[in-house]
């Protein structure tokens, strides 16, 4: 990785403070909003997974604690259980991949504030701390997309990419140590629906996320080079 270029010093700062600011207790809590911002993406992609595959919505909850449900109707079951993790680390990572100049960076900050406020109108019904993070969000993003320049702007989709990546994985990291056990999850649901253990979906899904983030972190050092 050039040093040097902007982008690649905006995608760096933006993975440390993401590994050690969580560690900072006062800091912790103010990056508690990113949890929630990664639950109504996950809730949001089982939706349209629904719907694209024929399949109805009723509503989607994302709870105080971080956790979220979507409730849908028909459908391609197994496609839209695999959607929510499979999604979310996939969109992160398109977005490291891309959001590399000024114009991209402000077309991903739109595109995200966008679903999230749109979901968030149509499908979230609570609870309370939920939905209102789930509005609040996409003012903030599109605030920082329409307000910062440059590479601020950069810097700021690099850190909300890195943020969704990490939240992302953190969520599948969790997913492979519950899929032994037998608290309801996308992999149990997903057994349930293929007869293949938890553990194999909940293993395969980080392995695919994995792939992704780092797919999209060598494209975007390519791209970079060569611009």
């Amino acid at each position: 990785m050039n040093l040097e270029r902007p982008v690649t010093r905006a995608f760096l700062i933006a993975i440390a403070l993401s590994i050690v600011l969580p560690y900072l207790p006062i800091v912790r809590l103010l990056l508690l909003p990113f949890d929630y911002l990664n639950t109504h993406l996950h809730e949001m992609f089982h939706a349209l997974t629904a719907i694209l595959t024929g399949g109805q919505v009723s509503h989607i909850q994302v709870f105080t604690d971080g956790s979220g449900v979507t409730f849908t109707r028909g459908g391609l079951t197994p496609a839209i259980q695999m959607a929510g993790y499979l999604g979310s680390s996939l969109f992160g990572a398109a977005m490291i991949q891309s959001a590399t100049n000024e114009k991209a960076a402000r077309i991903w900050l739109q595109v995200l504030g966008g679903m999230v406020l749109v979901s968030n109108v149509i499908w979230v019904r609570g609870d309370l701390v939920g939905w209102t993070i789930g509005l609040a969000w996409p003012v903030v993003i599109l605030v920082l997309a329409s307000r910062l320049k440059g590479d601020s702007l950069v810097f700021a989709a690099q850190f909300f990419a890195v943020q969704q990546c990490l939240n992302a994985l953190k969520s599948v990291r969790d997913l492979v140590l519950l899929a032994r056990t037998d608290v309801p999850t996308d992999a149990q649901l997903m057994a349930q629906s293929t007869h293949i253990p938890a553990i194999v979906w909940a293993l395969l899904w980080a392995g695919v996320s994995l792939f992704g983030i780092g797919l999209a972190v060598v494209k975007m050092n390519s791209s970079v080079k060569r611009s």
